[in-house]
C-alpha cells in the first residue's frame, strides 16, 4: 500500500511546477513546514507506542531528529516571511545539519547491528557510487571554496548538505537491501524510501544552485514535499497498526474444547520444546478452560486454531509475511512486543503463547528476539501472568538454548 502511494504523491507534489513563481514559493514555505510538523507529531506517537518495548531508545532518537527538521522548516519560514531573502547562515542550518548527523548515526547503527550477508554486487557497486558522487561534489563545491572569500563559512556550511546527502544515500542503499531480505521492520522501508526523495532533492538543488537556476518552488522542492508526504503516510500507517494491536482487550473464554495439559503457575515462563507446538497449545487451552485470559501469537492461521480448539474470544496474532487481518510481519518486533506488553498490563490473570520464536530469530536476530522475550517475561511476572514459548530446539545452538531457558520452566513436548 505504501509503495503504491509513491507515484501518486510524486504526481501531486509536481503541481508546484505549474504554479507561478510567487504562488509556488508561498505554497512551499507554508505546506512543507506543516508536513514536517505532522511527521514530527507522528514520530512522537510512534515513540509513545514504543516506550513499553526494549527498543524505545531508537524511537526517541527518531523523535528528536524529526523534531529538529520540523523546527528548521519553521524557522526557515519565519526568516523568509519576516526577514527577507536568506543570504547567510541561519538557525535553520544548525537544526537541519544536526538532524542530518543524527540520521546518519542512526542508519549506521542499524546497518552495523543487522546480521546479514551483503550482496557482493552491492559491495562492488559502492566504489562506483562514491567515484560518481565525489566527482559531482567536486564540480559543485570546489569553485565556491576560497580562503579569501568573505562568504567562506557560508559556503562551507552549505557544502555540508551534499556531503551528508551522499553518506545518507549510500546508507539507504544498504537499508533497502536489508529490508528486502526481511531483516528490518516496515518503518525502515518508509523512512528509506522517503529520504531517497529528500537526498535526490538536495542533489538537484546542488546542481541548480551551482548553475544559478534555483528558486523556491522549483524541482528540488517537489522532492522535499514528496519526502515529508511519504513519511507522513508511512508513519500514519504504523500508528494505525499500533492502535489496532495495542487495543486488544483480555477476555476469558466460556466454552473451550477439553484437552490434556499442565496447570500453569502464575509469574512463570514455560519453554515447551517440540516440532509441532501441540504440547504448548494443549497447555494453554487447558488453562483457558480454567478462566485465564489468553493471547496467542501463532505461525498458522487464526481460523485453523479457533476451529481446532473451539476458541471464540481469545485474541490471536498471526506471524506471517503475507499481509492480512490479524497479521504481524515477524520483522515488526516492536509492534508485536508492544501489543503483548499492553495486553498483559490490562490483565491480572493471563497466559500468552508465542508459537514462532524461530521466526522472530530468522527475521530479526537471536539477540533482539531474546531481548523482546525477556521484556515480556518481566511484564508477565509483575502482572501475575504466564508466558509460554513453543520452540523447536533443533533451530538453536547450545548457547542460545541456555540463554532462552534461563529463569524458565522447561517442558519436553
Amino acid at each position: 500500500m505504501f509503495l503504491l502511494s509513491v507515484p501518486f504523491v510524486l504526481a501531486a507534489s509536481s503541481v508546484i511546477l505549474l504554479m507561478d513563481g510567487e504562488t509556488a514559493a508561498d505554497f512551499v514555505n507554508i505546506v512543507v513546514p506543516i508536513m514536517a510538523a505532522i511527521v514530527a507529531l507522528l514520530s512522537f506517537l510512534l515513540f509513545w507506542f514504543n516506550r513499553k518495548t526494549p527498543f524505545k531508545s531508537l524511537g526517541f532518537v527518531f523523535l528528536v531528529t524529526f523534531a529538529l527538521f520540523a523546527l528548521g522548516w519553521a524557522t526557515w519560514t519565519i526568516y523568509t516571511e519576516y526577514v527577507g531573502e536568506v543570504s547567510g547562515i541561519i538557525i535553520s542550518d544548525g537544526l537541519w545539519l544536526t538532524g542530518y548527523v543524527m540520521m546518519i548515526f542512526i542508519f549506521a547503527q542499524v546497518i552495523r547491528k543487522t546480521d546479514i550477508d551483503i550482496s557482493k554486487r552491492l559491495l562492488l557497486a559502492l566504489p562506483v557510487y562514491w567515484v560518481a558522487m565525489i566527482a559531482l561534489l567536486w564540480w559543485a563545491i570546489a569553485p565556491t571554496i576560497s580562503p579569501s572569500d568573505p562568504l567562506l563559512w557560508h559556503n562551507v556550511t552549505y557544502s555540508l548538505y551534499p556531503i551528508f546527502d551522499s553518506i545518507l544515500l549510500s546508507e539507504l542503499i544498504f537499508l533497502l537491501w536489508i529490508h528486502r531480505k526481511g531483516q528490518l521492520e516496515d518503518v525502515w522501508l518508509f523512512i528509506s524510501t522517503a529520504v531517497v526523495f529528500w537526498t535526490v532533492g538536495d542533489v538537484i538543488y546542488l546542481i541548480e544552485e551551482a548553475s544559478g537556476n534555483y528558486f523556491v518552488g522549483s524541482l528540488p522542492d517537489v522532492f522535499y514535499l514528496c519526502n515529508y508526504s511519504l513519511l507522513a503516510i508511512g508513519f500514519g500507517l504504523l500508528v494505525s497498526t499500533r492502535v489496532k494491536y495495542t487495543s486488544i482487550v483480555p477476555v476469558a473464554e466460556t466454552t473451550v474444547r477439553r484437552v490434556e495439559g499442565t496447570t500453569l503457575a502464575p509469574m512463570r515462563t514455560y519453554v515447551v520444546y517440540g516440532a509441532d507446538s501441540k504440547a504448548a497449545y494443549d497447555m494453554v487451552v487447558k488453562n483457558l478452560n480454567m478462566g485465564l485470559e489468553g493471547l496467542i501469537v501463532a505461525r498458522r492461521s487464526p481460523n485453523s486454531i479457533r476451529s481446532a480448539y473451539g476458541l471464540k474470544k481469545t485474541a490471536i496474532v498471526w506471524l506471517s509475511t503475507t499481509p492480512g487481518l490479524e497479521v504481524v510481519h515477524p520483522s515488526n518486533l516492536g509492534i508485536l512486543t508492544d501489543a503483548i506488553v499492553r495486553f498483559l498490563e490490562r490483565s491480572t490473570n493471563a497466559v500468552v503463547l508465542i508459537d514462532g520464536f524461530e521466526s522472530l530469530v530468522t527475521y530479526n536476530d537471536f539477540r533482539r528476539a531474546l531481548q523482546a522475550v525477556e521484556h515480556i517475561k518481566d511484564t508477565a511476572l509483575t502482572h501475575n501472568s504466564r508466558l509460554v514459548l513453543a520452540v523447536d530446539r533443533r533451530t538453536l545452538d547450545p548457547k542460545q538454548v541456555a540463554l532462552l531457558e534461563k529463569n524458565s520452566v522447561i517442558v519436553a513436548g
